[in-house]
């Protein structure tokens, strides 16, 4: 029976996700939806092959409810900018876990926002753009 249900699991042989954002298409790529509500110690898993999980409470902020999503408020002029426009934030660590993923050779690329903690004189907060 074991060997069985072992067969019926699908092989992903990609993870695309829109860290913090809704699903958008790229490329010809779909990144999936990330836009489920968490908290200080959350667990997450996908519908499909991925799952993040992340701890840590924002204490030194007036903020009494933390989104544990930051949202890019600016225009930015650059290709795929939709995958530019939100980031999932995590004071302590934020892992992403991929399941499933079929045999063989994978490349990783990075596409996501590093969001600044140093406040601006005019007390905005900023994104910076990663690759």
């Amino acid at each position: 029976m074991f060997t069985l249900l072992l067969l019926l699991i699908p092989d992903y042989y990609s993870v695309h996700i829109n860290c913090g954002g809704r699903e958008v298409i790229v490329d010809n790529r779909t990144y999936e939806d990330d836009t489920y509500l968490s908290g200080a110690s959350t667990y997450h898993k996908s519908e499909t092959n991925w799952a993040v999980s992340s701890t840590g409470y924002f204490m030194d902020d007036s903020i009494t409810t933390d989104s544990y999503i930051a949202n890019n408020k600016s225009i930015l002029l650059m290709n795929n900018s939709a995958l530019y426009m939100n980031a999932r934030l995590s004071a302590l660590s934020l892992t992403y876990y991929a399941f499933c993923l079929g045999y063989e050779n994978f490349s990783t690329q990075m596409h996501g926002i590093l969001w600044s903690t140093i406040k601006r004189k005019d007390d905005q907060d900023s994104f910076h753009p990663m690759r």
